[in-house]
Parts: C-alpha cells; structure tokens; sequence
C-alpha cells in the first residue's frame, strides 16, 4: 500500500509540476514575436517572412492547445 501511495505521489507530482511550467509559458503572439526577435534576429525588427512564421507558429500552437483542451473533457 504505502509503495502504490508513493508510485501516485511521484506521477501526482510530476504532472503537476508539468502544469506549472506549461503555465508559466507564455505564447501570446506579441511574446513570441519578442523572443524570436531577441534570440533569433538580435533584437533587430522582424522581416515580413519572419513576421509570418512566427504567426504560423502561433496559429498552431493555439490550434494544438484547443485540441488538447477538447481531449481533457472528454476523457
């Protein structure tokens, strides 16, 4: 019994931690053009193709997460 309590806990507490991060990670369309700016183009302005990618990037992210969302209440 106690080894099953314990085997619980750990899954238990491993998706909760994956929920804080997944929390914590912020992907709003004007915080993932920031960070592509920063880390990709140097902090220089974004070219329209760039612009668009990031966009998809989003758009899909935002898809995946509707999907997700839509499993958990059925599940």
């Amino acid at each position: 019994m106690i080894t099953a309590a314990k085997a619980t806990g750990t899954v238990w507490g491993r998706a909760g931690r994956f929920r804080q991060l997944a929390i914590d990670e912020d992907y709003s369309l004007v915080q993932m053009e920031a960070s592509y700016r920063t880390e990709v183009n140097a902090g220089k302005p974004l070219t329209p193709a760039q612009v668009k990618e990031v966009k998809e990037m989003h758009d899909r992210i935002e898809a995946l997460q509707k999907e997700l969302e839509e499993f958990q209440t059925k599940a």
